[in-house]
Parts: structure tokens; sequence; C-alpha cells
């Protein structure tokens, strides 16, 4: 799981798919088209394609994905061989301690979480520069992870995972959300039973795998097994891209689009400029609103119309913000009196009212102003 950075698409924060993540999907394109099955289980990340599981399931129909590329929420890794074992395979973050977490430490959680992940958007374009010159194993972001897990205990919840294990009466489990690449025994029941991560692929680079029937999943390091068979460090997008794996960039483009509709990037300069828009007129608005408490407050006092009052009560009327027989009783006013002449008690009242109505209406536009406002600056992560 989470292939596809959901929020960070949303958030216009997504970069363009790398040419060398293309290439690792044409790999599984080409392994699923010669008769490998590919099960691929949803994350956090690409969270919205869980729902949808069942419906992914039949786009191989028109040819999206091959029937060997399934869409599964978990699955099952049997190792074979005389004394096989069976691991529960899952994403992870069902077993992730924040679902155990108090409430009121999750904001917190979450802003350290959040700059994480914006940490890390970061370390990828540093990481690999210095992976291929240099064949340091250097990311910062790894360690600012791993001790965001020391500090707020962010590892697995073992009585989660034991609870799992028994109920489904598993060998263990194989999972990833923390990027922690490692195995771990434990104890249940008198028999061990193993939590294996596999790590990911963006800052270690690490899986998991067996090479023949009856193995348990070993956790390896990708570049430690390229180079001890002769090759780079990594491989960058210059290398040549063999014809065979190259052929299905067709599909794998089909699939990139298909994913991406499912989180319709967003403008940011479109929402940039709506929010500059509502919070402008907003401030008009606001500046209105004084006006017209204050020409109000002049009327009661003193029961006349001053300049100030007529201009605003004849902008009203000129843009249609009165109804017509509101109009046609103010040009009667207009008509009988000069400014600085008291008003009668009927056309006092008619014009505190009138006022009244226009301080209201002034409110819900500012109300309308500013819910558009909140509305563009959650999806530009905005902090009102």
């Amino acid at each position: 799981g989470d292939v596809i950075g959901g929020g960070e698409h949303e958030q216009g924060k997504a970069q363009p798919v790398p040419e060398i993540e293309k290439r690792i999907l044409d790999i599984l394109n080409y392994a699923a088209a010669n008769g490998v099955k590919v099960h691929y289980i949803p994350g956090n990340h690409d969270e919205k394609l869980r729902p949808l599981v069942e419906k992914l399931q039949k786009r191989a129909d028109f040819g999206t994905f091959s029937e060997n590329i399934s869409f599964e929420s978990e699955a099952v890794f049997e190792t074979g061989g005389p004394d096989s074992k069976k691991f529960k395979v899952l994403h992870g973050d069902s077993h992730d301690p924040k679902l155990f977490t108090k409430h009121w430490f999750r904001p917190a959680e979450k802003a350290v979480s959040n700059g994480y992940d914006d940490f890390v958007r970061l370390e990828k374009r540093i990481a690999r520069k210095i992976h291929e010159d240099l064949g340091i194993d250097l990311s910062a972001a790894k360690m600012v992870k791993d001790a965001f897990k020391k500090t707020i205990g962010f590892l697995y919840s073992h009585k989660s995972i034991i609870e799992s294990i028994e109920k489904g009466d598993y060998d263990g489990i194989i999972l990833g959300h923390t990027h922690g690449a490692g195995t771990e025994e434990l104890k249940i029941g008198g028999r061990t039973a193993r939590i294996i991560n596999d790590g990911d692929w963006v800052e270690g680079a690490s899986y998991a795998c067996t090479e023949k029937d009856g193995d348990i999943p070993q956790v390896k390091d990708y570049r430690k097994e390229r180079k001890a068979r002769g090759f780079n460090l990594l491989p960058k997008d210059t290398d040549e891209h063999p014809a065979h794996f190259a052929a299905h960039r067709a599909a794998t483009e089909r699939q990139i689009q298909a994913m991406n509709a499912l989180w319709p990037q967003r403008d940011r300069k479109k929402l940039e400029q709506s929010y500059n828009a509502a919070a402008e007129k907003t401030r008009a608005l606001e500046r209105k609103k004084l006006r017209l408490e204050a020409a109000l407050d002049r009327v009661g006092q003193a029961g006349k119309l001053d300049a100030q009052t007529c201009h605003l009560l004849e902008k009203a009327s000129g843009n249609d913000a009165l109804k017509k027989s509101q109009k046609k009783k103010l040009a009667e006013i207009f008509n009988r009196h000069a400014e600085n002449t008291k008003l009668d008690a009927p056309e006092l009242v008619f014009t505190q009212t009138l006022l009244r109505e226009l301080l209201t209406k002034n409110s819900r536009k500012m109300r309308e102003q500013t819910e558009t406002m909140c509305k563009a600056a959650r999806r530009l992560d905005y902090t009102l």
C-alpha cells in the first residue's frame, strides 16, 4: 500500500510519478502478464482504494489492470512445504497505536507526523544523489522518524497483533506502514509467531521474500543485494530500461491515470485566488457594516437623515438591495426632506427598519464569504 500519496495529491503537493517508479510498475505489469499473482493491499495514504476493492477488481475487464493483479484489504501467504506456515498480510495501520492514543494528544501526534511527511518529500530528492555518488546510506528522515517513534511510542501494538494472529490461527503477520524493516519473534501459546515488517521502497529500499517453498520470509536490503550481484547501489532512470519491461508502459500510464482520478489534484492557484477574493470581499463588507451601524446610531439619536446616511441608502437603492416598495417609500422621504431635517415617527421607524435589514443582509454575505474562505483554506492547509 501507500503507492499513492492521496492526501498530498489532493493538496497539490504531489510530485509527478518519477520515471524510476514507473519502471517498477512496468516490472509488476510484466510479472502479472506472465502469470505472477500481484496482490495490492491499500494503505492509509491511498485509503480511498479500500472501499473500492471490488470495483477495482472489475477493472481487469477494461484492460486497466491484468487479471493477475488483485486488490484486497488483506491477504494470506503460505510458505508451502511439509511444514507450511501461514502468514496474515496487511498494510499495518490497523495495528497503529494512534488508534489507542488519547484523543487530546492526537493533534500533536498528527502535527509531528505531517512534519515528517513534508521532511521526507525533501529528503527523497537528496537521498538518491548521495546514494548514487557516495554510496552512503544517509536517511535523515529515517532518523527523525525513528526518534519520533521512540518519543511517543509509535510502534505496533503487540497486543493487537497477538489477538489478530490468534484469531486467524496464523504463524505470523507481514506488514509495513511504519517503514521500519525487520523481524521480531513472539511466543504465543507455546509456539513461535513472527512479525515481519518489509520496510519500504523510498527510505530503506527493503523487501521481504522467500527463495523456495517452506522458507520463512526474510527481510533483505535491495542495495546490498544489487551490490552482491555487481550492479550499482541503486538503479538510475538513465539506465537502459529493458524492452520487455518497457513494453508495459502504456498499461502503467493507464493505471496511474486511473488512480490519480480518485484524488483530483487541487488547483492551488485558483484556490488561492478564491481565498484572496473572498477575503477582500469580507473586509469590504466589514467596512460597510461599520458604516451601517454608525448610520443607525445617528438616525436614532438625531431623528434626521445626514449626508452619509443618504448616500448609503441611495447606494443600496441603486444596487437592487431594496424591494420596489422600499425604494418607492425611500424616494418619497428623500423628496420631502432635505438633509438634516427631522423625520416624522413613521418615517423614522421605516428608516431604522431599512438600515437593520441592510445590516442583516450584509451579515449574511459576510458569513457566505467567510465560509468560502474557510473551504479554500482547508483545501490549501491554511490555518485561520
